[in-house]
């Protein structure tokens, strides 16, 4: 497996070749996957690690100690790293949306509208990606089930939220698709026009784009379908807080302290384990993860927020690198 949880899922599946033992005795494991952390790790921050932390960091990686000295950083230096990712971020996305609808034939006026949020200039304004295949049980469109509080939590004059989306569907996969042509079509409706993006050709470059740049990476997978998933370490290394339904390796990554974890509802009825799931992110959205981005007033640094983000790359990059990951198969 290449989780716990997908490990126990797998031992499950197999366990008629072992009809003597239960499952969880049987030879079936798990390595937990990591990223390549040079590969994803945006140059902003590589150069923020030069400056503050000890020499040859790139080599101790699955150091602990060493990366708990992001903890005496200075909170502005951190926090001027972090809104300078997501300037780039917002300009690069900006580029590419421009291109897209003078392809299209679309109106100035309708791209404006798009992207009146995505302000490199400005870029305090609370994030939120969701990029990732469009298979069905990723839940693509969970928070789209109650749009009259979406759009109230993203609407917020004095707190705006943008949500980004991108991502593809296999050309098989009718009810995928059918969710990204949702999604796309909310994005120039009046309720939700510069606050949902949907970005097209969902490609490598802008992966990496956001999960370096959004402030919050949300995952709101049917568990325990999600194996593994490694968008979520790509944004904790990157300094981002995880809102993700504990499944994958999430559910050994949240520390209570790192990001949020939402515990999946258990109930079999699929329309009410979504409609709660759902109700529980929105819940985590409004009473916690909005007030505390803003906590300080617009555009000043949360030192709480902060202080979470350093814990997310101080506790996932040592766990969730790929040295590790390379070091338990061989060990193992």
């Amino acid at each position: 497996g290449v989780s716990r949880i997908h490990g126990r899922v797998s031992a499950r599946l197999v366990a008629d070749q072992w009809p003597e033992i239960r499952p969880e005795e049987n030879p079936v494991g798990f390595v937990t996957n990591g990223v390549h952390v040079p590969t994803f790790l945006h140059q902003t921050w590589a150069e923020f690690f030069d400056r503050h932390l000890p020499a040859g960091w790139v080599d101790r990686l699955s150091d602990a100690a060493l990366w708990s000295a992001l903890e005496r950083t200075p909170d502005e230096d951190f926090w001027a790293a972090s809104q300078d990712v997501k300037s780039r971020m917002f300009e690069s996305v900006r580029g590419r949306l421009s291109a897209e609808f003078a392809a299209k034939g679309m109106s100035g006026s309708q791209w404006r509208q798009v992207v009146r949020l995505l302000d490199p200039d400005r870029p305090d304004v609370l994030t939120i990606g969701f990029a990732r295949r469009f298979a069905t049980y990723k839940r693509a469109a969970l928070l789209l089930k109650d749009r009259a509080r979406l759009a109230r939590l993203l609407g917020d004059a004095e707190r705006p939220v943008l949500l980004l989306f991108a991502g593809k569907a296999h050309p098989a996969d009718e009810p995928g698709k059918s969710v990204l042509r949702e999604i796309k079509q909310l994005m120039l409706t009046p309720e939700f026009a510069g606050r949902i993006v949907f970005l097209d050709d969902y490609d490598m470059r802008l992966a990496r784009w956001l999960v370096a740049g959004c402030d919050v990476w949300l995952n709101n997978p049917v568990a325990p379908l999600e194996a593994s998933g490694t968008s979520g370490i790509k944004a904790a290394i990157n300094g981002r807080l995880n809102l993700s339904v504990l499944d994958g390796w999430w559910a050994e990554g949240f520390d209570g302290g790192n990001g949020w974890g939402i515990p999946p509802a258990q109930v079999q009825d699929a329309e009410r384990r979504d409609a709660l799931d759902a109700d529980a992110i929105l819940d985590t959205l409004e009473e916690e993860v909005v007030p505390l981005y803003y906590g300080a007033g617009a555009g000043r640094c949360s030192a709480e927020w902060v202080r979470r983000c350093k814990r997310a790359q101080m506790t996932v990059i040592p766990r969730f690198n790929m040295r590790r990951v390379v070091s338990d198969y061989a060990s193992g």
